[in-house]
């Protein structure tokens, strides 16, 4: 806990206001445990305070320099989870920058794959600055921070900083990755060093990885530039788990009645109760998810989450609102197990949560809220 000048005065961390809680409406002492811990942990799970309005994300691709295109609905960034921290790095080793976005609820980690056409141009460049002590010195620092790359090819010029610190209590990668379009070689590259000095090479290949040090003896050609590969020769492949390592979700009455449904099928279940208003909230989402979708990828369900609702004021519901949803009434042990998965993966049982399984019934994903297109889309078979 926080125990420096800047806190609140007394007066006001013993009042009502204060140490009022915000999900009960009740008063409690440990209002400050709580803040600052970011969670409350309670016999039904653990629950989180947000500080930054649940804003969303977003992400704008850039359009040869000229604009800026917002593509954050498309990319799945654009998602409903409490989004604190991401980083920029090159994890799979194709030349495209990824993200990774740690959230403050969950999924507490979200890796999102940069997908884009692969025969784009890039360079990789690693830096290392003459300072390799911990005292001061006239050279630039071990990690080059501070020094600006220029890259031309063509008429183009692309600059680039070292940076740190580029995001909240995050890192991103220090290999900067630097997209060339369609070019095909790099006719120069200069770094300028914090310290002042520059260092150059020309005429060099795209699609390596380059290491410019400031002092150029501490290359292995005396040059100041090693060149090696960076592209892995073999692609890696990412498959889904295997079907035994998976975890099962499949009422009984979606495998009666739905037994003919077609193999590549998505089936998402989103719980639901007449009086969640978060619910209704996310209709307009769900009606979209429908029109992307043609029935034989994706079945949808209502997963009817409060046991003593009886089905006649769920269906007043189902005809007031139209969501796109057929209605689900599981059994206590189902509706138990939904639980049980949400809980384990999202440490929350708040509705709406949804869950979503291939045909015959492995879980593929758990999603606070309803997961966007991108994450459906995601989880199709290929």
């Amino acid at each position: 806990m926080r125990s420096d000048t800047q806190l609140s005065k007394d007066e006001f961390r013993a009042s009502r206001d204060w140490q009022t809680d915000p999900f009960s409406g009740k008063r409690t002492p440990d209002i400050d445990q709580r803040y600052s811990a970011g969670h409350e942990q309670t016999k039904n799970g653990r629950r989180y305070h947000s500080f930054s309005g649940h804003e969303r994300n977003h992400l704008f691709l850039n359009k040869s320099g000229s604009d800026f295109q917002d593509v954050s609905a498309l990319s799945g960034l654009n998602n409903a989870a409490d989004g604190r921290a991401f980083v920029i790095w090159d994890f799979d080793h194709d030349g495209m920058s990824d993200i990774a976005l740690v959230n403050a609820n969950m999924p507490l980690l979200n890796i999102y794959r940069n997908e884009i056409a692969a025969e784009h141009a890039f360079t990789a460049i690693q830096l290392v600055g003459g300072n390799r002590t911990a005292s001061p010195s006239t050279m630039s620092n071990r990690d080059g921070v501070g020094a600006t790359i220029k890259i031309t090819s063509g008429e183009t010029t692309v600059s680039r900083t070292r940076q740190a610190g580029e995001g909240f209590a995050a890192q991103n990668s220090s290999t900067l990755v630097v997209g060339l379009g369609s070019a095909q070689r790099i006719d120069r590259l200069e770094v300028i060093w914090p310290s002042g000095a520059m260092t150059s090479t020309d005429d060099v290949e795209c699609d390596h990885l380059i290491t410019a040090f400031e002092v150029p003896g501490d290359s292995i050609d005396g040059s100041g530039f090693d060149m090696s590969d960076y592209v892995p020769s073999i692609r890696q492949t990412y498959e889904i788990a295997s079907a035994d390592q998976l975890t099962k979700f499949l009422p009984a009455e979606v495998a009666r009645t739905n037994s003919s449904a077609s193999e590549k099928a998505l089936r998402m279940y989103t719980s639901v109760a007449t009086w969640c208003l978060a619910c209704s909230e996310q209709i307009p989402q769900l009606k979209t998810i429908r029109k992307k979708f043609t029935a034989d990828q994706l079945a949808m369900f209502g997963l009817a989450a409060d046991p003593i609702e009886s089905r006649a004021k769920l269906n007043e519901y189902i005809a007031a609102k139209q969501p796109p949803y057929e209605l689900l009434l599981p059994v206590s042990s189902e509706l138990e197990q939904f639980r049980k998965l949400t809980r384990k993966t999202l440490l929350t049982e708040d509705i709406p949560t949804t869950v979503v399984t291939d045909t015959a019934g492995n879980v593929l994903g758990t999603f606070s809220g309803v997961p966007t297109v991108s994450d459906l889309s995601r989880l199709l078979p290929r």
